[in-house]
């Protein structure tokens, strides 16, 4: 793998927490900065974005691997105005990537397609 590929990343309990808490709405900040004395800093800029959940898939850019490349960092891209940096991430590809863990694409892929044909053969032996 080399810096700068997009790779998925599986969100974690404590990366949901932490996402969570510093981002806010547009409604939100409507309100405050429209109260007297204003409640939301002239020029700040506010992290907003749809509500994220545990197990999630996002995409991470690598910045940063270990020499073995069982370890990733980088920045991972969330469906809102902000990113969320995660420092340190075990790199699996033979298995599924669990909360905390990013994969490549394609060994996402073929799992979920391995998982689907196994659904088809259960349903089908009814």
């Amino acid at each position: 793998m080399r810096i700068g590929t997009t790779v998925l990343y599986r969100l974690s309990a404590s990366d949901v927490d932490l996402i969570t808490i510093r981002r806010t709405t547009a409604a939100s900040v409507s309100n405050r900065a429209q109260r007297n004395p204003p409640e939301w800093p002239a020029g700040a800029v506010a992290a907003i974005g749809d509500p994220v959940v545990v197990g999630e898939l996002v995409p991470l850019i690598v910045t940063r691997e270990t020499p073995t490349g069982d370890v990733v960092s980088g920045h991972a891209l969330l469906n809102g105005s902000d990113t969320f940096w995660v420092g340190a991430a075990a790199f699996v590809v033979d298995e599924p990537a669990q909360p905390g863990e990013a994969t490549t694409l394609s060994a996402q892929m073929s799992q979920e397609v391995q998982q689907e044909i196994a659904q088809d053969r259960k349903a089908r032996a009814r």
